[in-house]
Parts: structure tokens; sequence; C-alpha cells
């Protein structure tokens, strides 16, 4: 009945047909971070610790299973802002002289990711896969005029997986360069 929300329409087996079928529940949490400090000191150096946490629960009732993302990370980043650098350039056959700050940063960080399965009617638990990364970036940057700014950079980031599953192996991506930023609009 419609009016009292409980169902009132019948299938070929004889069973009530619901308005309404959830088939999956899931609860998300983040805290990004946990715990931090951000400091800029008097010197310009920069530090920055940061733990952060993470969890993803679904409940299935097609399968009745729970699958449990954890993500726990550790970031630490330093950096130093080097005042009033000159550069000499040479440009149409005229000397320029460009004065800015030298930002150099330098960072670390260490995340796991870790993803289980819990089957509720077999009463089994097992983690089905997952990574261990540990990330490695430094960077240059300086600015050339109000328009343009340049940056050197390296990333490196590697990952070792919880399981020996045929999809998961060790790997190691590593990102280096020089990137010229054009800012269009003031």
């Amino acid at each position: 009945d419609p009016r009292t929300g409980n169902p009132s329409v019948l299938n070929a087996q004889n069973n009530y047909i619901p308005e309404f079928a959830i088939s999956q529940v899931s609860l998300t949490e983040r805290f990004n971070p946990l715990i931090g400090v951000d400091m800029t000191l008097k010197n310009s150096l920069l530090l920055k610790v940061e733990y952060r946490k993470g969890r993803n629960l679904s409940l299935s009732f097609t399968n009745n299973q729970i699958t449990e993302v954890l993500s726990n990370e550790f970031v630490f980043s330093t950096g130093y802002r080097f005042k009033d650098i000159k550069i000499g350039v040479v440009f149409s056959g005229m000397k320029r002289e460009i004065v800015s700050d030298l930002n150099i940063t330098a960072g670390f960080g260490l995340k796991d990711n870790r993803t289980t399965i819990r089957k509720i009617e077999e009463n089994n638990t097992q983690v089905s896969s997952g990574t261990l990364a540990m990330t490695i970036n430094v960077a240059a940057e300086y600015q050339i005029s109000s328009m343009v700014g340049l940056r050197i950079f390296y990333d490196q980031t590697i990952n070792r997986p919880h399981t020996s599953g045929a999809n998961q192996f060790p790997n190691t991506s590593i990102d280096a360069g020089l990137a010229i930023r054009l800012m269009l609009s003031q």
C-alpha cells in the first residue's frame, strides 16, 4: 500500500516487490591532514609536515561483503626562498638584468594504500590490493617577468604492491624537466 510505505505488488514467485532496492551502502572518511604543520620562518625557510588518513567502507548486499580501502600518508617538504636573485640575459643584442626570488623546494612522501575484502558469510578476510608508494620531488622556480615563470623539477614515485597478483609489479616512475608558465591574465 503506497500510503503506508509497505509493498503491495507481488511478482511471479509471489514475493513482494519493494519500492526501493538498495544494493550497496558506502561510508567515506577523509582527514586531509589529520595532523599538519606549515611554517615559514623569518629566514625564508619553509617547513611542512602532514599526516593524512582516509578510509572508504562499502557494504554490498548483493554478495554480502565489506570492502575497506585504508590510506595512511606522511608528507614532509622543505624549501628556501632566495631573495632578489639577479640574472643577466642578452635579448635582441641588448643586455637586461632580471631580479626575482628563487624558490627551491624538496619533498618526501610515504603513502600506504590497502584494500581489504571481508566476506561476511564465509567469515574470510583478505588483502586484495594496495601499494606502498614513496615520492621524492625537488623543484626550483624563478619568475622571469610578471607574465613568465620558469620551473625546473624532478619527481620520482616508487610503488611496491602489497599482493603478488598477476597485474601488480613493483614500479618506478620519474618525471623531470623544464616548465615555462605563461600567465595571460593579471
